[in-house]
């Protein structure tokens, strides 16, 4: 019996886990290596900041969809790859052998180039850390005018400061919230769609810092490079996100930020064995942003894929839409949305927002 392994429950991997049971089929052994068995749905995770949700509302049970298939979950995180002898290594240091993988580990914050003292700062991801740090402002860990800096003016920046906004406003605190971006607010984004982004940051009291590098972090104080420092009793990073790293040396073609570099049908460039999907991916002929949409475009055909090759059947081509729509979850049950020169904002983008996350949910949760 040969060995299709997952290697991270993301969510370009879901359609795939869902049906665990076609593979078994074929005569395959499934396994899933992931270090959780619940997968959050980062579309949500603002929301859930907020309190707009619950954590069961925002994630995946992805050790119960392989099982469910007869498959088994392995509790356990993969930190290389060998692709010539087809073999994972574990953190728990055992080893094991695969025929055919697919990767999808998600990604983690880029923070590499600060420098970071203390326990003060926390990455938006993984986003089980947003309930730690709505936990820590409920519990009372921050008292009235405390300063909580967001450090990351992107989409994920923006979204983390309105709904911590909210949940303040839910708990009646007096908090200070700020943003500190090292470029302009959404700087990639349409004009239209960065001023009515900072309208609504300063209709909310939210500042916004912007062009203003972080030299360091030390403790509770955040020092710039004007010179001038903040102080800070609750930090968090939003700085952009790079790939999990299981992919250094392992031979296994990457790209500079070290994501899988692969073709047209999900497959890696070298390894033909090697299926992947969602942030820890990049197509060799087309830069892919680091969002959701993509993972979740890419689920049916890496489903289809990984069953052709076993097949032996032609594989399917993914074909990354050039636009795409993106709604970003501004609070109070507000949205911003845009899909090329198209900007429309208010609770109707937010309930749209909501439609598409929920209908995306009830598709995986069992």
């Amino acid at each position: 019996m040969k060995d299709l392994i997952f290697i991270g429950g993301g969510h370009a991997q879901l359609e795939s886990l869902k049906n665990t049971e076609k593979y078994r089929s074929l005569g395959l052994d499934v396994k899933l290596i992931s270090p959780n068995a619940f997968t959050y749905y980062s579309g949500m995770g603002p929301g859930l900041l907020g309190g707009l949700y619950e954590p069961e509302e925002t994630r995946f049970n992805v050790k119960k969809l392989v099982e469910s298939g007869e498959g088994t979950f392995i509790q356990d995180k993969v930190v290389k790859i060998d692709p010539v002898n087809q073999k994972l290594y574990l953190e728990s240091k055992k080893e094991v052998k695969y025929d055919l993988i697919s990767i999808d580990v998600g990604s983690v914050i880029f923070s590499e180039n600060l420098h970071i003292e203390g326990d003060k700062f926390i990455p938006v991801k993984p986003i089980e850390n947003l309930i730690k740090i709505k936990s820590s402002i409920i519990s009372g860990n921050l008292k009235d005018l405390s300063n909580i800096i967001i450090v990351g003016g992107g989409p994920a920046g923006i979204e983390i400061a309105t709904n911590l906004n909210q949940l303040k406003k839910t708990i009646n605190k007096k908090i200070n919230i700020k943003i500190i971006s090292d470029t302009k607010i959404l700087e990639s984004y349409p004009s239209k769609v960065r001023e009515i982004a900072l309208q609504s940051l300063n209709k909310k009291g939210i500042q916004v810092y912007e062009s203003k590098k972080v030299e360091k972090i030390l403790d509770n104080k955040i020092y710039l490079d004007d010179g001038t420092s903040e102080e800070c009793d609750l930090g968090i990073l939003a700085t952009g996100v790079k790939p999990v790293n299981i992919l250094d040396d392992s031979g296994i073609p990457q790209d500079q930020d070290g994501s899988m570099i692969v073709n047209s049908h999900l497959q890696s460039i070298k390894y033909e064995n090697i299926f992947g999907g969602g942030d820890c991916i990049n197509m060799k002929d087309n830069n892919l942003d680091k969002v959701g949409v993509y993972a979740v475009r890419e689920n049916p055909i890496l489903y289809k894929n990984l069953l052709n090759f076993v097949k032996g059947k032609p594989l399917i081509q993914y074909t990354p839409q050039e636009n795409y729509l993106l709604i970003l979850n501004m609070g109070n049950k507000k949205g911003l949305a845009w899909k090329g020169n198209t900007v429309l904002k208010g609770k109707m983008m937010f309930y749209l927002k909501n439609f598409i996350d929920k209908r995306f949910m009830r598709k995986f949760q069992l």
